[in-house]
């Protein structure tokens, strides 16, 4: 997924979230500052990442007012923000910490890219589906009971998982990443580097992020879209239910947007660079792909904060898991929607028996 630069004698292109910047290590005095500033920020990502998806998993689990099919998306794309915090942002922090030395080998180099590029395709086709779950409610909500059964959703999910590990492992499998003149993965300096050609990271990016990303923003365009012409119908129809009813679509509404935007804003910097720098070998200081791929990893740890912000029912959860002593009820209009929702199941049940 990343192509970037490697100061190594030459200038390399590179597939993998671990830059070089000096040729040797320790030619560079490193002011121990810096670390601790360093280290400290970056542990205190990878530390939310894990306990805030950690969170998500667990008040979803624990949680009956969260038993439903749409949250099943949201636990898997936290799984995937907890392989990024894990697998990917702590041996990041390592290397980043010792003038990025791997002493991991080779294998897990390519593992280890392989993993960051998975993960970071797997969380945008998560928002994709997310995307579609949602307008297909707001579209057709009968429909969406027929249609968007438990079996399905699970299947969509896996077909995420399979797909987005096929994009990541099966060019590093096969050498199609190369380029015409083969360096080792991991350079005589204890490096992590991993040369990919022009043509790798441009469809790498477009297949990994660029088309997914546009897909995600038409369908969150026609959810919107749809949502205002939903909620400007019930204005007609039904002034007095309005208001609870506008608020509650409108917040779907913008609880997604602002997960959309936020992935946006934290990953695209990263690979409108990473798709130009192979063209442009020394436009770029490495400093600069730090900053954004760190951006990017950022966004690991962004999704749950969103959620206790824009979601009543998950904030209440979170607030039932973090302080059990003080168990707080929903609120009426949440009790509401589970009410309507039970009864349009049991409308589509009832139909079905009759067919």
């Amino acid at each position: 997924m990343a192509a970037i630069f490697a100061q190594h004698h030459r200038t390399n292109t590179i597939l993998g979230r671990n830059l070089t910047h000096s040729p040797v290590i320790g030619a560079e005095e490193v002011c121990p500052a810096k670390l601790l500033v360093v280290g400290t920020v970056l542990s205190v990502i990878v530390i939310a990442s894990i306990l805030g998806n950690l969170l998500v998993c667990l008040a979803v689990c624990t949680d009956k007012r969260l038993w439903k099919k749409s949250y099943l998306f949201i636990v898997s794309l936290a799984v995937a923000d907890l392989l990024v915090a894990c697998l990917v942002m702590s041996f990041a922090v390592y290397s980043e910490l010792h003038e990025h030395h791997w002493p991991f080998g080779a294998d897990f180099c390519r593992i280890w890219i392989s993993l960051d590029i998975m993960c970071c395709t797997t969380s945008v086709l998560h928002l994709c589906l997310i995307a579609l779950d949602r307008f297909v409610q707001l579209r057709d909500p009968l429909l969406y009971f027929l249609w968007m059964t438990t079996p399905k959703v699970v299947g969509m999910i896996l077909t995420v998982w399979i797909v987005s590990a096929l994009i990541a492992f099966l060019p590093t499998s096969f050498g199609w990443h190369e380029p015409f003149e083969k360096h080792n993965v991991v350079s005589e300096t204890g490096m992590c580097l991993f040369e990919v050609n022009k043509v790798y990271a441009v469809t790498s990016s477009a297949v990994s992020f660029f088309i997914p990303c546009i897909v995600m923003v038409v369908i969150y365009a026609k959810v919107f879209g749809f949502a205002r012409y939903h909620v400007l119908s019930m204005r007609r129809t039904n002034p007095v239910s309005v208001f609870n009813k506008k608020h509650a679509t409108f917040k779907a509404a913008v609880t997604l947007g602002v997960m959309n935007g936020a992935f946006l804003v934290c990953w695209l910097p990263f690979f409108v660079l990473n798709v130009t720098a192979p063209f442009c070998r020394t436009c770029v200081p490495s400093t600069v792909f730090h900053v954004l791929i760190w951006l990017g990893y950022f966004n690991s740890c962004l999704n749950p904060i969103i959620y206790s912000m824009f979601n009543t029912e998950f904030r209440l959860a979170l607030r039932n898991i973090v302080c059990p002593w003080t168990k707080v009820t929903p609120e009426p209009w949440s009790v509401i929607q589970m009410s309507v929702g039970s009864r349009m199941r049991d409308r589509v049940t009832g139909s079905e028996r009759v067919a």
